[in-house]
């Protein structure tokens, strides 16, 4: 189980998605971390770089041929504290 930011950062699980069959890709649009760094320093204004428009992650699963689950979920619950931020900004059109 990994978040979109994560999996395209390093790609690192798709041989656990081999090994295994399966991943699961949380994809809430953003690196979280970085957003969450930003967003708590400087408020909604402060977010850069860390929004994105997520691939076609099932499309990737297919060329990998492991199962992929792909998860679309709230920017705003970056972590099991609940929301971190008061507006999610808008996601990148694919």
């Amino acid at each position: 189980m990994i978040g979109d930011g994560g999996f395209l950062m390093t790609g690192q699980e798709i041989v656990t998605a081999v090994q295994q069959t399966l991943v699961i890709v949380c994809d809430n649009g953003a690196c979280g971390s970085s957003t969450a760094h930003q967003y708590r320093r400087g408020g909604p204004e402060a977010l850069y770089g860390t929004v994105m428009s997520s691939p076609d992650f099932a499309a990737l699963a297919l060329t990998d041929r492991p199962g992929l689950i792909h998860l679309e979920t709230d920017m705003r619950a970056l972590d099991a504290d609940g929301p971190q931020m008061a507006a999610a900004p808008p996601r990148p059109a694919r």
